[in-house]
């Protein structure tokens, strides 16, 4: 009977200094697959939330409600609060599906109502011009992780340089 490699189990997935066996990360065509998966996730993410923020925007019985009852908008920070917290403390939670998905679904309901809730207050010009960078920026992102020239991991710091810069010498509109 065949086994795939990094298969075996609890004894043979972890060796004697702690490390993970028959993982091999700079192997192409699994990093590939591993950000397909993250920007696929990623994507569904930003599509419901674009959608809860179109509702939030364009329906005007939803915005006025939401306005009318600021309660549910605790509710939905106590509940993006609470799976946060489940999903950074328990490991369980946030490694074996489907709870993962199911936490990474309700966080993801519950963020995407807080910012349909924000953007319900602010112009409409402003809040698309942000949906708009933040899809630019991601699909830019998704494209640089994609290709296999470069690795993406080292890019960090410059990432987060060029972010701190924005951040700080934006030109705000």
């Amino acid at each position: 009977m065949y086994q795939q490699p990094g298969y075996g189990g609890p004894s043979d997935a972890v060796g004697e200094d702690g490390e993970v066996k028959g993982f091999d990360f700079t192997e192409q065509t699994i990093r590939r697959a591993f950000v397909r998966k993250v920007y696929s996730i990623l994507m569904c993410q930003l599509l419901v939330t674009m959608a809860f923020i179109s509702l939030f925007l364009f329906h005007h019985p939803t915005k006025v409600w939401v306005h009318n009852n600021p309660g549910m908008f605790w509710v939905a920070f106590a509940v993006t609060f609470v799976t946060l917290i489940v999903m950074a403390c328990c490991g369980d939670v946030r490694r074996k599906a489907p709870m993962n998905f199911i936490f990474l679904g309700i966080f993801t309901l519950a963020q995407s109502f807080l910012l349909g809730v924000a953007s319900s207050v602010y112009d409409v010009d402003a809040v698309l011009m942000a949906v708009g960078i933040t899809a630019a920026v991601c699909l830019a992102l998704t494209l640089f992780a994609l290709q296999t020239k470069w690795d993406f991991t080292v890019m960090g710091g410059v990432l987060l340089c060029a972010t701190v810069v924005l951040l700080i010498f934006g030109k705000p509109s």
